[in-house]
Order: C-alpha cells, then structure tokens, then sequence
C-alpha cells in the first residue's frame, strides 16, 4: 500500500531542552515535542509525575455527590442493589471495579447482584426485560456503569416501577433519549454540571474509571475507610482504558502507568489465571499486552456466548473457578481469532474480485459472518485498503453491520446522510453499527460512494517519523529514556525513528511458525543491524521483486548475496531486550521501502 512518510518538523532548541531534562540524548526531547508539550514542567510531569495524587479529584465529576448519598442510604436500609453494565471489556470492568468496592459495605441481609446484558438476545445496555426481571426480584436500586446515559424510556419505566436509578457512563450525552432529569443521579465527565459551570476537567475517561472515581468519593465519605484501599482496582481501570481505546494522555496516562504496577504484581487470581493460561509475562505486561491479548480475550466472551464467565473471572477469589473461566475465555478468543481470519479472507476475495478497491468507501456484505465480529473485520479491512469499511452480516431480523472509519471520513455524519436507509443507526466519526432490510444493502454502497468526497491524499496513510536516526546511532540510554515515555497507546504512540541507505544482506525465518522475519543489514554508515518484521512476508517478497529480480527473495533467505545491493529506507521503533541478564537493541522494522540504488530519494 502506498504511504506518505513525513518528519515531525517543529523548531526548537532540543539540545537545550534535553539538557533542562537532564536528558543525554535530543531525540526524546523531539519526541516530547512532538507530542505537544511544550514546558519544561509538562515535560517533567510526562516522564516522572504519576501518583494517584496528580488524579482530578473524583468530586469534580456531575452529580457524585447525590449517588453517594442515595447509595448510601441504599446500604444502610440494606437493599437490593443491582449492577448493570455493558458486555465489552470496559462494561465487565466496569462490573468488576463497583462489586469489588461494593461487597465490603454490605451488611448482613442487603443483596448486591449484577447482570451483562446479551449481546443478540439483548443488545447494548438497558432494555424493558432487563427492568421487568429487575421490578420481578426486588430489586430497589439499580447502578448502571459504562452504559444509561441514552436509556430515557428505560430509565422512566423503571422509576414507574418504583425503583432507585444511579447511571454511571462516559458517553456522549445524545440530545433526544437522554436519562438526564429522569436518573436519580447520573454520573458521567461528559455532561457538566449546570448550564454555567464546565465539566470534569478530562471528559476522556473510560466507564471503569468513573465507577472508579464513583467509589473512591464513597470510601472517603465513610468513617472507617478511605480511597487508597481501593488503588488495587487500578489495574482493571487501566485494562479498560486500554481496551476502550482511549487516549492515553492526561490523567488516563496515570492511571494506566500505575495500572500496569499493580497488574504486574496482581492480587486478583482472575488476572494471574489469565495470564497464565494466555502465555503472558506478568512481569513484562505492558499496554500492548493489554490491547491484542488480554483485552480481546475479556472480550471473547461477550461476542461469542455471554460476558457472565469474564465478570466471574475479575470478581471470584477462588482459583478452580478463575482457572475454568479463564481457559474459557481464551478457548473461545481462540475460536473467535479463526472466524476473524476466515471473514478477513472472505472479505479481500470479494473485494478484488468484483473490484472494489477502486470504492472510496468499501461496503461488503458477507450474510455467514457471526455479527459480533463484524467490527473487528472492519477495522482489518480499513487497515489493508485504507477505506472506510463497512461489514454487513445477516441478523435474526434483517441485516447488521459494523463500520470502522479513516481521518477526514465522519461515518456517523455520512451515515446520517443517508439514515432513510437503516432501521436504526449510531456511532461517532471512527466508527458506527446499523440495523437494515436486505434489499438495501446495494443502494447503500451506491449512495454512500457517490455522496464520498475523499481525496486521493486522504486514502493515503501518513506515517509520521519522530526522528531520523541510523541504528547504529540508538543507545541502550536512549532505549530507556523511551520506557519513561510509556503507556504508548491512542493519542501517545510509540516513536518512530526513520533510516536511509539501509543494505539488505540476509533474510531469516524466526517465530514457532516461521511468520516472522530477521534482516540482516548494513547502515548508512556500514555497521551491521537486525531488524525484526512481524508484517505481511508475502507482500514483502512482492515489493522486493518489484524492484529487484524474481530470485532476490529466495537468494536472500538462502544466504546469498544477489547480484546487485538490496537498498532500503526504514521506519522502525527501538526497545531493550534482557537476554543473559544483559540488556540489547532491538529494532522492530514497521515500514519500508525498497530502492533501486542507494541514492534514491524517498518521500520522507
């Protein structure tokens, strides 16, 4: 796929800067640049200020202080409470963090329970059967959390029924159907707290969080506790965070840095199973960890059978149950990554045999895909065409469809556009689902690319380089100083370091099932690097040959020096890897391109 590469270009003095930091090397002072810092105390704050104390206060957030009071005299009448959440990793955290802080406070004959809604049978959040079983067992008060900011109805049946509702969300506040003025209190950073006052400081925190923030201003309402035994349920907060793709700037980077602390040494059986069953360090987890294996094994569940087994997962203290529940979960991310894989393969086949990656916006309509992965086949599909991406799938009722979106491609508003289409329809600019007839499947894909206005540029990526920097230049130093600028994640990406003039003089199969791949090579100043490439070999190979003669590939694996030099530019990221107790470079290539000679130009 073609790329655009470009240098992050701001001037600044950074021999200066990484001298105020007390940095030896100039390239993490552009890097702190590059992520729009721009005083020495942001700076300062970004490497090394992370503590519970630097959190916005959770009594910032709209109306805590009348959820704590009706939770709390909900526990002192010793009533039914009912915790409600979502079936994704952020809902069963979510869960997870409000039972954990609940359960000590109960006194003896008070009921605390919880329901994660189905994904087919009941759709996302709130819905009349789940308040009809609610009104049927009793329940007196129920706590939503990362969903019922848009549960109106559901909310007014409920307080028709007599019961107590606490909403605890982090979405948008919709401008028809919302709970507000119906909920007893609704908790939620993206609402403010009058007309004139502004909203919580950060409105970018996940669900988890705001339970989270929700329970600590209850500790330190009672008598005989406090916040600071609740900082054990970091570690499911940063899963969420993560997970939920937020940005990881701002207090969500905190809180995932010291979420990553105590996961490391976790106390919660259901992680440590987890971990184990899933082949992860502990000792090594990192956000990446939490963001392809842990995170989609939570989320397994849900999408394929129920989320019941990962709330019991994060909730049980007993090891037989964790361990059933967490060989489960992986077993169906197991089954849940082949369906992934066949749909993608499906998907490209249909595309290239009736041509559509000539649309600007790819509507595919595969009626055998599960719906629950349709999202995640979307996001794969965008990734491979660089398109906006629509999965459509056939539902029990009609067709169902997930979307994921490119910059400069608003999904929500382009689906609006043609809303007369759908059934039902939501989202936000990256993403959106819909419900829709049959029939209609073609007259959507027509209209959606007539109406596109993308550019030739925009359905190019950009590759953004933070630094150039032959390999030979990287420091153990310098890969450490880069560990200070973790989590990475959405909105704090891993720097990137770009190269010229690289020679390609071997290639090596490594990994279990031969899909990785070492390069041996030559810098521009002719010390000898390796770079490890986890990407697509074939298409590799095809770019090779593209440039170079049809054996170049097979010659390189062999050991043989072809004819003329393999010449390369290079994006790639820089880690330490301990191997004896010792500390080496690692340099993960992520982008390439080949050249014709040495000198060719490039366009980064």
């Amino acid at each position: 796929m073609q790329q655009q590469w470009k240098l992050h270009h701001i001037k600044a003095d950074y021999q200066t800067i990484a001298y105020a930091l007390g940095l030896q090397d100039e390239c993490i002072a552009k890097i702190l640049v590059n992520r729009h810092l721009r005083t020495k105390e942001q700076m300062l704050d970004f490497l090394y200020a992370h503590s519970t104390q630097t959190l916005y206060k959770p009594s910032l957030l709209p109306d805590v202080d009348q959820a704590t009071a009706i939770l709390m005299d909900h526990l002192k009448q010793q009533k039914h409470i009912r915790v409600i959440g979502d079936y994704d990793v952020d809902g069963v955290t979510s869960i997870a963090v409000l039972i954990r802080a609940l359960k000590p406070l109960m006194l003896p004959g008070a009921i605390l329970d919880w329901q994660v809604p189905h994904r087919v049978l009941d759709g996302y959040g709130l819905n009349q059967n789940i308040i009809q079983k609610a009104k049927q067992e009793g329940v007196d008060l129920i706590i939503t959390c990362d969903n019922g900011i848009a549960a109106g109805n559901e909310i007014a049946l409920a307080k028709q029924y007599g019961m107590h509702l606490i909403v605890t969300d982090h979405h948008e506040v919709p401008k028809q159907g919302s709970c507000l003025g119906i909920a007893d209190a609704t908790v939620n950073p993206k609402r403010s707290f009058s007309q004139e006052s502004l909203c919580y400081p950060f409105p970018h925190i996940c669900g988890a969080v705001v339970a989270w923030k929700w329970m600590q201003h209850l500790y330190d309402s009672l008598e005989n506790h406090t916040s600071e035994e609740l900082e054990d349920l970091l570690e499911l907060t940063a899963i969420a965070t993560v997970a939920d793709v937020m940005d990881l700037c701002d207090e969500n980077r905190t809180i995932v840095k010291l979420g990553l602390e105590k996961l490391r040494q976790t106390s919660f059986v259901g992680l440590r199973c987890l971990m184990t069953e899933n082949k992860i360090s502990q000792k090594t987890v990192n956000a990446t960890t939490i963001g392809f294996q842990i995170g989609p094994v939570l989320n397994a569940g849900g999408r394929l059978e129920s989320a019941v087994d990962a709330v019991q997962l994060l909730i049980t203290n007993e090891e037989t149950e964790a361990i059933l529940c967490a060989k489960k979960l992986v077993e169906l991310n197991t089954k849940r990554k082949y369906m992934t894989e066949c749909a993608v393969e499906q998907a490209k086949e249909m595309i290239l045999q009736n041509h559509m990656q000539e649309d600007l916006v790819l509507v595919i309509y595969l009626p055998d895909c599960n719906e629950s992965i349709a999202g995640i086949v979307a996001g794969r599909i965008r990734e491979l065409f660089y398109r906006p991406t629509l999965i459509l799938t056939k539902g029990h009722v009609g067709v169902k469809g997930s979307g994921r979106s490119i910059e400069g491609y608003d999904m929500f508003h382009e689906l609006e556009q043609v809303s007369g289409l759908f059934t039902r329809f939501g989202g936000h600019p990256m993403a959106a689902g819909l419900s829709m007839e049959e029939e209609n499947v073609s007259v959507l894909r027509k209209q959606l690319n007539e109406k596109c206005r993308l550019t030739k540029k925009q359905l190019t990526p950009t590759i953004w380089i933070d630094c150039v920097l032959a390999p030979s230049c990287a420091t153990i130093d310098l890969a450490k100083n880069i560990q200070l600028l973790e989590p990475f994640g959405k909105g704090n990406p891993t720097p990137l370091f770009g190269a010229k003039g690289i020679q390609l003089l071997r290639l090596s199969l490594i990994g279990k099932e031969r899909k990785g791949l070492r390069l041996h090579c030559l810098d521009e100043w002719g010390h000898r690097v390796e770079f490890t490439y986890w990407d697509d070999l074939d298409q590799m190979k095809q770019d090779m040959e593209a440039y170079y003669v049809p054996d170049t590939w097979d010659h390189l694996l062999m050991g043989f020096l072809p004819n003329s030099p393999v010449w390369m530019r290079v994006v790639y990221q820089i880690s330490l890897n301990e191997y004896q107790g010792q500390d080496q470079l690692r340099f993960s290539l992520k982008h390439y391109q080949f050249e014709s000679n040495k000198d060719d130009e490039g366009n980064h």
